[in-house]
């Protein structure tokens, strides 16, 4: 049925790849981890871009990436390379489907080409796993009204009217399709709710998110990392800073006319609620689950280096 942690999902394009990865080189974790660990990087790698053609300042689009890389949100899926690939590999088809997007937006019309990427792109995020729905038909109005303003947003507006078709379609098509091969004598069962649309129940999401990020902190008892008095882990942690800033530092300054702070700002909260959305109401959310804000938290953070 398509089913894990007794919710619906739709993960079947990281399934393959690790199935492919499995048949060509059997059952190999540190395969499997290298993989993520490097699709990981190719997501820093792709946010960079993405933010540099969005006209914004170099070093900030460099830091912003390079927090993506370390930022303990983005890790726990990492940990478990076997089984949680499906919340990575989205973000990278997403990623890439922000590129055509923003191309479009750029060029001021929706052509057949960049809509049949969009297309696949959009398909493609969708059935590798964690949700990204609100992102995939959101980004577009966000990113030309903070970018461009309102002159594109008709043009955003067509581009959103397609991928809701395109997800919307899909997906009713595939649940349409799990009901009719489906046996009929587990047929109407429920294993129990996976959202739960209550006030009481987002107040205690909120709190749990809350509860998460406390616990990232590496300072309180039941936090997820433990905080050592390590010279080794403090010259180490200190050389990969002064790595990073020197790239910083070193790299040339631009565009001649960036896109102001604020309006990066209003970009960044506005995806990161847009990625946060479907977890909001999600009954017993992991660390994993929040993979796909790591990218807008870390240029929240990144900001004041503007």
């Amino acid at each position: 049925e398509n089913k894990i942690y007794s919710g619906f999902q739709l993960f079947w394009v990281s399934h393959w790849i690790n199935a492919f990865q499995y048949w060509t080189l059997g059952y190999a974790p540190q395969a499997a981890f290298a993989t993520l660990v490097l699709v990981h990087a190719a997501n820093g790698a792709l946010f960079f871009l993405l933010l540099w053609r969005l006209a914004v300042e170099t070093r900030v689009a460099y830091l912003s990436s390079a927090a993506l890389v370390v930022i303990p949100i983005a890790h726990a899926p990492l940990f478990w390379p076997v089984n949680c690939s499906f919340f990575v590999w989205p973000l990278f088809w997403l990623l890439l489907f922000l590129h055509v997007v923003s191309g479009t937006l750029e060029a001021g019309r929706l052509t057949l080409p960049a809509a049949l990427k969009q297309a696949g792109l959009a398909l493609l995020a969708v059935f590798s796993g964690s949700p990204v729905f609100y992102l995939l038909l959101g980004a577009g109005l966000w990113m030309a009204l903070c970018f461009w303003g309102r002159r594109k947003l008709r043009l955003a507006l067509g581009v959103t009217l397609l991928n809701l078709a395109i997800v919307g379609g899909a997906v009713w098509t595939y649940r349409a399709y799990l009901r009719t091969t489906r046996d009929p004598a587990t047929r109407g069962q429920r294993r129990g709710e996976r959202f739960l649309y209550t006030w009481e129940y987002f107040a205690a999401a909120t709190r749990a998110t809350g509860m998460h990020l406390e616990r990232l902190t590496g300072v309180t008892p039941l936090s997820y990392y433990r905080l050592e008095r390590s010279p080794e882990g403090a010259a180490w942690g200190l050389l990969a800073a002064a790595v990073a800033l020197g790239v910083a530092l070193r790299l040339k300054p631009g565009p001649e006319k960036p896109v102001a702070a604020r309006r990066l700002a209003l970009f960044a909260l506005g995806m990161g609620l847009l990625a946060y959305a479907p977890i909001a109401l999600l009954n017993s959310k992991t660390l994993r689950h929040y993979y796909h804000l790591s990218p807008y938290v870390s240029l929240l953070l990144m900001l004041p280096a503007s």
